[in-house]
């Protein structure tokens, strides 16, 4: 592993570098950081509560986590010219998390940044639940809230 020594009296902690080399030092998850061709990742997941991991290792977690959470966040990657589905909803390294299975976006927004349209999205997921989300036409990453039926009791 490779270190870059942090400049003079800022008190950070030397940062390792990904790029272009393998990291070996065992991550939470007991595995080394996925290797990666792109200069802007790390090859690092990190939870909420700080805990890191490899991207194969993060992807199993956020695959559980499609069956006890309510609310997952995560990226579209949208094939609207072709037959359905019409793209997935994925993880920041591209797994697939589930497919789109409904697009549609509202009327024109204005806003201090120009013009947006708000766009809606329903998804299957890998064990068959529904989700459904909106955000910005603008932006890729969305957050989904899982759909539920209420039985009678």
């Amino acid at each position: 592993m490779t270190l870059n020594n942090p400049p003079r009296g800022t008190g950070r902690p030397a940062r390792a570098r990904h790029f272009g080399s393998a990291v070996t030092v065992p991550l939470d998850c007991g595995h080394p950081a996925t290797l990666t061709d792109h200069a802007f990742t790390n090859g690092i997941a990190r939870t909420a509560a700080g805990w890191t991991s490899c991207y194969r290792c993060a992807y199993d977690d956020q695959v559980v986590d499609l069956l006890v959470r309510d609310t997952i966040a995560g990226y579209l990657s949208l094939n609207a010219s072709g037959p359905p589905p019409l793209g997935s909803f994925t993880t920041w390294p591209g797994e697939i998390l589930g497919a789109v299975t409904a697009l549609w976006t509202g009327s024109w927004r204005w806003s201090a940044n120009g013009r947006w349209r708000m766009r809606y999205v329903e998804v299957r997921d890998l064990h068959g639940q529904r989700w459904r989300g909106h955000g910005s036409d603008q932006y890729d990453g969305i957050r989904l809230r899982k759909i539920t039926t209420r039985g009678k009791s």
